[in-house]
């Protein structure tokens, strides 16, 4: 298709090449967050159709679902070895979590129905967090 074309470039070899730049974890995370949490037309329109489409969908929150994976292991290995932790993946695991709250949040709601029911994923995400992740923050400081 058009689109697809303007997406790869061909070499004069007859071997295609990626034209779409490879981003880093925090650049990613920076767009989809704006574009979770973003109220510009552009936000609002890159976030449906993301929504909407069940190939995006799936792939991004395949994605974010792995932060939850990444933390697990981090907790797992803090309390055995008690390894020096890397604060830049934590923070992008941090914005891993928020972005995936809001990405299923965001497609509860396009479904328009009322009320707004809390969804499967969301939900066992909460319970994660509030079971797992504050206690051990709580015995990390020592409160």
């Amino acid at each position: 298709s058009k689109k697809r074309k303007s997406l790869v470039k061909v070499k004069a070899s007859g071997k295609s090449t990626q034209l779409l730049p490879q981003l880093d974890m925090d650049v990613c995370l920076t767009i989809l967050g704006r574009i979770l949490k973003g109220s510009f037309s552009a936000s609002v329109s890159a976030r449906e159709s993301i929504l909407r489409s069940e190939t995006a969908y799936s792939a991004i929150e395949n994605a974010l679902r792995k932060a939850q994976i990444a933390a697990e292991n981090i907790l797992k290995a803090r309390v055995s070895l008690q390894p020096k932790v890397n604060v830049d993946m934590i923070r992008n695991i941090g914005i891993s979590l928020e972005c995936y709250g809001r990405f299923v949040l965001h497609k509860e709601a396009i479904k328009e129905d009322i009320p707004l029911g809390m969804p499967s994923e969301l939900h066992a995400l909460l319970d994660w967090i509030s079971d797992v992740v504050v206690p051990y923050l709580v015995k990390l400081t020592g409160q």
